[in-house]
């Protein structure tokens, strides 16, 4: 028969409240769920523009956007800038504890332009937090939190990236994107009671995911786009173990942690060049958020059976995620050859269900309107022929008010309401050889 909790000696117990603080306690790392680029853009023209620009960036930029289109290229190029928001996102009109947005991005386009790679263009583009990778946050699915932007913007994501230009008018291209880990503690201990620890190694990870692009002009005016970005979830897997007076409990616990997860995402772009003044683009995406696994931790170890129905009352359920349609709209207008304004807007809906169970996913529909320009600098003293490039750019994202109602009345979180804004701004300068 299977042991009952009164008959379990105390060092038993002792794992047992041991590995309970170990789900509960505020020391994993945040649990970022979508990357940068996904979330806010990937330079000043295609942030400005509400990221509909798959069919319209052909710099540094298209590493994201779309890796076929910077084979349309011509010349190298190199840029770099800086972002900066705030955020203000409110649980029954609370502020939340949710992290400042603060990162470099930059990049580069390589033409070769030797015998039969001509065609053959190379890029990269990457974004660079100036705050630690990671910073430890709870993400207990319990307690409520911004599970779509806790912490994400505190990732190093760099893409590289190959095309080639297969016709005058078509384009391929490839690559992928590299997300990094960095600079968490070796080992975290969790647990001290009674000369009893609970102790993990937390190893240093990398993931990627790929990217694949495809950019079509059948006519000067016209560009069509379709691009591909693959899923990534990358797991934490600590090696746990639960000592008393220097002798080990129990074996070794295995946990699994989801600390990032981006899913799969199709999308298809289309842009429209009226004249020599306006351009105006649309893209909607296709984002595969219902193969989202629990953040809660998933763990095998081998230890009485009581134990494990005891610990699998605590589990967080599915969270139960749903695909979305994601559209974008961008406008650019010339001023002159050497000022241009920039505007977009994006309706992301929230993959979040009703929040009815023991889970508390804070996430609503969101509204992105974004604005910027363009500057164009040429050297005053001609010892450079091509310009310098200055974009500028700003955006709101407006998240619905919603609110979550329990099924069950004495829930102990209870009904909640969810809002919030977050403003960003960027500088980049970029400059063509």
């Amino acid at each position: 028969m299977p042991r009952t909790p009164q008959s379990a000696s105390p060092h038993v117990l002792v794992v047992l409240a041991g590995f309970l603080a170990f789900l509960i306690q505020p020391v994993m790392p945040g649990t970022p769920f979508a990357s940068p680029f996904d979330t806010y853009g990937f330079g000043g023209r295609g942030m400005a523009m509400g990221g509909a620009v798959a069919s319209i960036v052909e710099d540094y930029t298209a590493t994201y956007y779309n890796p076929a289109a910077f084979a349309f290229t011509e010349t190298p190029e190199i840029a770099g800038g800086f972002v900066y928001g705030e955020t203000n996102l409110r649980l029954n009109g609370e502020k939340q504890d949710v992290p400042l947005i603060r990162a470099w991005q930059a990049g580069a386009t390589f033409p070769i332009s030797r015998g039969k790679l001509r065609f053959f263009k190379l890029g990269v583009g990457a974004n660079i937090p100036t705050s630690p990778v990671y910073k430890p946050v709870s993400q207990d699915a319990k307690e409520p939190h911004f599970v779509l932007y806790n912490n994400h913007y505190q990732r190093a994501e760099i893409n590289l990236c190959a095309a080639v230009k297969i016709l005058p008018n078509l384009s391929i291209g490839g690559g992928a994107t590299l997300l990094a880990n960095l600079d968490f503690p070796e080992k975290l201990q969790w647990f001290n009671t009674d000369e009893t620890f609970l102790v993990a190694e937390v190893p240093t990870n990398l993931s990627f995911f790929p990217l694949a692009g495809i950019k079509y002009k059948p006519t000067d005016s016209l560009s069509l786009a379709a691009v591909y970005r693959g899923k990534a979830s990358a797991d934490l897997v600590p090696s746990v173990i639960f000592t008393s007076s220097g002798e080990q409990l129990v074996p070794d616990v295995a946990v699994f942690l989801i600390n990032f997860y981006k899913p799969h995402e199709v999308l298809l772009g289309a842009s429209y060049a009226f004249g020599d003044k306006w351009i105006v683009g649309l893209d909607v995406a296709w984002m595969d958020y219902s193969k989202m696994q629990t953040p809660m931790p998933r763990y095998e170890f081998d230890v009485p059976e009581w134990i494990r129905e005891v610990l699998s009352m605590i589990n967080a359920p599915p969270p139960d995620f749903h695909d979305i349609f994601v559209p974008r709209i961008g406008v650019e207008y010339l001023i002159n050859k050497h000022f241009s304004f920039r505007s977009g807007y994006v309706y992301r809906p929230s993959p979040v269900p009703d929040q009815t169970g023991i889970n508390n996913y804070a996430d609503s529909d969101k509204h992105v309107v974004t604005v910027g320009t363009g500057i164009e600098f040429f050297d005053p003293w001609k010892l450079r022929k091509q310009p310098i490039i200055i974009d500028l750019v700003f955006q709101a994202h407006i998240l619905e008010g919603r609110s979550m109602v329990k099924t069950d009345p004495e829930d102990p979180v209870g009904d909640y309401t969810i809002d919030g804004e977050i403003f960003l701004g960027g500088i980049f300068f970029k400059h063509i050889f």
